[in-house]
């Protein structure tokens, strides 16, 4: 009769011991493949703060970069069209800076001051963010629109843009540092 009785016992001995191992087990799995589950998904969001601070970075210079362009154009093009205005050379010979009739729809030396502080102003943005290679190439360009500059405000004859900082120059040195390559068979057109 005692084996009678023990068997059920043992039995249920071994029960409630299998029942307790087999739950601490699946909770031992369960928090592993928590904790490698939370390590994953931290890992990815990670990844993909990272990946969007990148793209805002990006962004953020290709603006700088386009703010740049428009700023070049803009000034080059009214240098441009202020050299070639009349100047009113029967008021004041001393003047340093020719008195351009603003009626004849040529700008005016404040347009073209204001024009001149834009483009700084877009310099300076640029070269806060630009690499090397860029920087170098932005402070060649602020070189050539100063000496244009100074020689239209002095009433001589502006200088030629070197073919080395052309439109397409630029552009392609921008779109190097910004990781974006463009095939060399389709050429930018410039802005001329």
């Amino acid at each position: 009769m005692i084996a009678k009785v023990a068997d059920p016992i043992l039995v249920a001995i071994v029960a409630l011991v299998g029942t307790i191992v087999g739950g601490l087990v699946a909770g031992c799995v369960q928090l592993v493949v928590a904790k490698m589950s939370r390590s994953t998904q931290v890992e990815v969001l990670q990844l993909q703060a990272t990946q969007e601070a990148d793209r805002v970075w990006r962004d953020h210079r290709r603006q700088i970069y386009a703010d740049f362009l428009t700023a070049t154009t803009t000034t080059m093009d009214l240098i441009e069209v202020y050299t070639q205005a009349p100047s009113d050379t029967d008021t004041d010979t001393e003047s340093a800076i020719p008195d351009v009739h603003t009626d004849s729809g040529f700008p005016d030396v404040q347009e073209v001051r204001k024009a001149m502080h834009e483009f700084t102003r877009a310099y300076s943005d640029l070269s806060l963010v630009a690499g090397a290679e860029m920087r170098a190439v932005a402070l060649r360009v602020m070189e050539m629109i100063n000496d244009s500059y100074v020689a239209a405000l002095e009433g001589h004859e502006t200088p030629e843009r070197p073919a080395d900082l052309s439109h397409n120059v630029v552009v392609e040195a921008m779109q190097k540092e910004l990781g974006l390559h463009q095939a060399a068979s389709t050429p930018v057109p410039s802005p001329r």
